[in-house]
């Protein structure tokens, strides 16, 4: 395999449409996979209904499509974000991810086709720790 060329690849950004943040992100926690709305809409203007994942040298690959295809998750709509499960893929992550003690969220970085997503996993945006107890 060879590596991936990130030349080609470009940012979500912003459309302008107010909420949180301005950046596409995805949060990925023990079981679910979650874009905030900024990457939501940039998804959702394409018609995607199906994601599968790929992994390759610390990255992963999100391949979005709008018809079933061997290994696919769906994506679901939940309130101003797009979701799908993640729990098996995360736990092949395990050596990069520890999505049991931490939620992550990462920028995106589109690939110019629209549909492949690559996102660098020893590059997280935010890196909070899961409190458990009370």
């Amino acid at each position: 395999m060879t590596s991936i060329d990130y030349d080609k690849f470009i940012s979500l950004g912003s459309h302008g449409r107010g909420g949180r943040s301005k950046f596409s992100l995805v949060s990925i926690s023990s079981g679910l996979l979650t874009f905030n709305a900024t990457a939501k809409n940039v998804i959702n203007d394409k018609k995607f209904k199906y994601v599968t994942y790929k992994y390759y040298q610390n990255q992963l690959l999100l391949d979005f499509q709008k018809s079933k295809s061997d290994g696919y998750y769906r994506l679901y709509k939940h309130c101003s974000s797009l979701q799908s499960s993640f729990r098996s893929a995360s736990t092949k992550l395990k050596e990069y991810i520890d999505s049991d003690l931490y939620n992550y969220q990462y920028k995106l970085l589109l690939e110019p086709d629209g549909h492949h997503v690559v996102i660098d996993l020893e590059q997280p945006y935010i890196k909070k720790a899961i409190k458990r107890g009370r």
